[in-house]
């Protein structure tokens, strides 16, 4: 059994998120725009972080530190992203 998914027509919503992150064009920056505007300690945003930092790393270690507008700014939102939840 075989599913498609087209990601640019998939709802605006939480459970789709991680979908639309791997999207592309303004599918994808809409979905950076509502995972940066998530709060801190959403469970949604710490496990997406995870996932997409895992994710990053295998690009860059593939793309050799690749200057890409959406790579750069998933990298800043990581950063962002483990300050403002590790431990104090």
């Amino acid at each position: 059994l075989t599913g498609l998914v087209v990601i640019d027509q998939l709802p605006q919503t939480e459970e789709t998120l991680c979908l639309r992150i791997l999207g592309r064009g303004r599918v994808q920056h809409r979905a950076i725009e509502e995972l940066e505007d998530l709060p801190v300690h959403h469970p949604l945003r710490s496990v997406s972080l995870k996932l997409l930092d895992n994710l990053l790393c295998h690009l860059e270690a593939l793309l050799e530190k690749d200057n890409d507008p959406t790579t750069v700014r998933l990298q800043r939102v990581f950063e962002i992203g483990r300050y403002q939840t590790r431990p104090k």
